[in-house]
């Protein structure tokens, strides 16, 4: 049950990861680690929670990994959140999110969560969580930790 034709599209055409923004996205892990993953995630997504733990246990597991998390807030609820977290660049805010934990309310007025919309959406990014791994090629849903770090194996970034 998987579209065969678009699995196809995509490893063929990776994503040029240089077209990325990444000014707006949270840092989990070493900042100068050689394998540089994006992740789109919504802070009212379950599964979006899950794989967040998934990618703590990752980045203890190989150092030399690190995750670029940008908000795509999709639930109607998470806008506001979203905005929090970007508003303060908060990787803590995002736990707390993802604890359940209520936020206070954004204090600026940015277009960072409409810009990563669009991004998403010129990338056929429709749901989160999704990884966009250091080759460029585009993952979307939940994996667990061994899946997780066989799938960054096999997607490593090609050396310049």
């Amino acid at each position: 049950r998987r579209n065969l034709t678009e699995d196809l599209f995509r490893l063929l055409n990776p994503v040029d990861l240089s077209t990325i923004p990444l000014d707006d996205a949270l840092i989990l892990g070493d900042p100068q680690a050689a394998q540089q993953t994006i992740v789109f995630t919504d802070p009212h997504c379950p599964y979006c929670s899950q794989l967040h733990q998934v990618l703590h246990e990752a980045v203890k597991a190989d150092p030399n990994l690190a995750f670029q998390i940008k908000l795509l807030p999709l639930k109607p609820s998470s806008q506001r959140v979203a905005q929090t977290i970007i508003c303060n660049r908060s990787m803590e805010q995002l736990e707390q999110a993802f604890a359940g934990e209520a936020l206070p309310e954004a204090d600026c007025d940015s277009d960072v969560l409409e810009k990563n919309r669009q991004l998403a959406q010129s990338l056929q990014i429709s749901g989160t969580p999704t990884l966009i791994l250091p080759n460029g090629q585009i993952h979307p849903g939940y994996r667990p930790l061994a899946g997780l770090l066989e799938l960054l194996a096999e997607n490593v970034a090609e050396p310049n």
